[in-house]
């Protein structure tokens, strides 16, 4: 299925995982497969520092399975708009499968100290979804202790499990996630 992008909207798509999504094209971009991610991705951090605590480590976070990030290059802090897809393969996976995935994100993301703090199912990109609020503890590069609700988009589908994660404030989340479309890998 394809969707026409907003106004102001730029694609990304990775065929090879079977996805499109759509950010303004203000928001600095990172396709985590090109040949120069890894220096991108250290100078996105070093404007925003504050993702540091959300994307961790930037040479793990190019061998992982995030196909792309996106930040609005007008924000700061820790409340900057930002957002990710990851793409796991999930042999099988389909919709019905939703009830029994959300138990086992709440105890894997449980290992990072990552709580699931509301669940709700939607329709995204023609799929049953969990759309789930997150509590992510964060600690900002002065040393403060926080914690920061983020909002996941879960879809199975292609095989695959895609989470689109939408972190810091931004009228814009719902109108990305409504740009999301899937097509056969």
């Amino acid at each position: 299925a394809s969707t026409s992008l907003p106004v102001g909207f730029v694609a990304f798509g990775d065929p090879s995982e079977g996805f499109t999504i759509g950010v303004p094209s203000t928001w600095e971009r990172v396709d985590t497969s090109s040949a120069g991610a890894a220096a991108q991705l250290q100078q996105l951090v070093a404007r925003h520092p504050d993702l540091q605590s959300a994307y961790g480590d930037l040479s793990t976070l190019i061998s992982t399975d995030i196909k792309f990030v996106g930040v609005d290059a007008s924000s700061t802090g820790k409340d900057a708009a930002n957002m990710n897809v990851i793409v796991r393969p999930q042999p099988g996976i389909t919709d019905a499968d939703l009830p029994q995935l959300l138990n086992a994100l709440k105890s894997d993301l449980a290992q990072s100290q990552i709580a699931v703090a509301s669940s709700a199912t939607i329709t995204l990109a023609g799929h049953k979804a969990l759309e789930d609020t997150l509590a992510i503890p964060i600690t900002d590069p002065s040393g403060t202790k926080s914690v920061d609700n983020e909002l996941q988009d879960v879809v199975a589908a292609n095989n695959d499990l895609y989470l689109i994660t939408f972190g810091g404030t931004g009228n814009l989340y719902s109108t990305i996630a409504s740009t999301f479309s899937l097509t056969a890998p």
